[in-house]
């Protein structure tokens, strides 16, 4: 889809009908779409080195770590996907920091 658009993009206004002009404006939801399919490849690409058990109001969740992942990032996310207060993003990503040198996975 991205290739038809890039390719309708090149013609002149005048000469592109209503059912292109439609897969033009659709370009932000297909690009959105792509970019949320590459991050599903790159998860499924790099297994965890360590999952970890994070206790919520709502009950445990999980935090899988991979190569490549920064602790710090990876705590800020987690925290802003489940609406955990910001000062625990410190907190959180030291003890996961801990527990792979721990385990001997990062330095």
């Amino acid at each position: 889809k991205l290739r038809e658009i890039d390719k309708l993009k090149m013609n002149p206004e005048a000469v592109v009908d209503q059912l292109q002009r439609e897969k033009l404006a659709s370009e932000g939801e297909v690009r959105a779409a792509c970019a949320s399919l590459e991050r599903e490849l790159d998860l499924l690409e790099r297994i965890p080195k360590m999952v970890f058990d994070v206790e919520t109001e709502n009950g445990a969740r999980y935090l899988e770590f991979r190569e490549g992942d920064d602790c710090y990032e990876l705590a800020k996310q987690f925290c802003r996907q489940h609406n955990l207060d910001r000062e625990l993003i410190r907190p959180l990503a030291h003890h996961m920091e801990q527990k792979l040198r721990d385990q001997e996975l990062i330095d």
